[in-house]
């Protein structure tokens, strides 16, 4: 109003009984006013309602997107002229519900977990923090992933994803599969980095307060860290690198062309062989063939071979299982 000069004023008092009197209205304006279906972009017009704060309060809990919220309450209202604030007010109020959540996260983490184990005694979790009281490291499973773990722990997948999430933690899942082949989810764990101290702390949890003694079989990938705190907490598991991982990594060691035109068949050397003799003799003919007699990383992990879950190793119980 003050950049147009414009005039127009409404102005309301409230009398000693109650009623409510216009003592000031000005009608005429200055300027051409909106049309109904651009009045909602004016900021008097705009507010984010109690309602929408709750809906994406609700919607983010869930782990919907901000974009997708959106989408959904402007289906709801039948356009977007018709929320009652822009897409860049919603924005705006998740970004300050999450700065006014910074700092506190790990004490809400806490809080849900104790709800959680209120009202199922056998869910368990523990938190580690440091000495500054952040948070180190977090594990937990419930009922559900327990008693699954107890009846086919036999053999689990252990696997790590980092920098997935605003924290830079890394997600540790322990899973397996049941009798029918369906992966079951064990028990999860975040952790604040990928040291041989850590992964202990959480074998040594895995240990200590599921209900089934150690696995046999534990499916990991290459990492040094892991494989020596799977020698000190779990030294009677048989430990195997996911041969998936490994077929992952030989775009990123062959050429190009290489790659496309014999990724098959070290592929069928893994997963279709049933017996050590071919696959060594198919591993070699497709090295010499390929000419990657000098590749330094294939050599590195054909001596590594007794480790990984291959077809032919069928001598210990791996569920199946040969990658994550």
């Amino acid at each position: 109003m003050t950049r147009e000069n414009c005039k127009a004023k409404l102005a309301v008092v409230r009398l000693k009984t109650g009623k409510f009197v216009i003592t000031v209205f000005v009608e005429e304006h200055s300027h051409p006013l909106s049309t109904p279906r651009r009045v909602h972009l004016l900021r008097s017009h705009r507010s984010v309602s109690e309602a929408k704060k709750s809906l994406t309060l609700q919607f983010s809990a869930a782990n919907v997107p901000t974009h997708q919220q959106i989408s959904i309450i402007e289906f709801e209202a039948r356009g977007i002229e018709n929320i009652g604030c822009t897409k860049k007010d919603i924005y705006n109020h998740e970004t300050k519900v999450r700065n006014e959540l910074k700092g506190q996260d790990a004490e809400l983490l806490k809080e849900y977990f104790l709800t959680e184990q209120e009202k199922d005694p056998c869910f368990f979790f523990k938190i580690d923090v440091d000495d500054d009281g952040k948070l180190k490291h977090c594990f937990w499973a419930d009922l559900v992933s327990r008693r699954a773990y107890g009846c086919f722990g036999d053999v689990v997948v252990f696997d790590t994803t980092y920098n997935t999430n605003q924290y830079g933690m890394i997600l540790a899942s322990l899973v397996g599969v049941n009798n029918h082949g369906q992966m079951m989810l064990f028990a999860c764990a975040f952790l604040s980095d990928e040291k041989t101290e850590s992964f202990v702390w959480l074998f040594e949890l895995l240990k200590d307060n599921m209900p089934t003694n150690n696995p046999k079989m534990i499916i990991t990938d290459q990492d040094p860290a892991m494989k020596k705190a799977i020698v000190q907490s779990l030294p009677n598991t048989f430990h195997r690198y996911c041969s998936w991982y490994i077929l992952e990594k030989f775009s990123t060691y062959l050429n190009a062309i290489t790659y496309r035109d014999f990724y098959k068949d070290f592929q069928q050397c893994i997963w279709e062989l049933e017996c050590p003799e071919e696959f060594e003799r198919k591993w070699v003919t497709t090295i010499e063939k390929a000419n990657l007699d000098n590749n330094d990383w294939l050599k590195s992990i054909f001596e590594l071979r007794s480790r990984w879950v291959l077809a032919y190793v069928n001598h210990i119980f791996s569920a199946r299982m040969s990658s994550s």
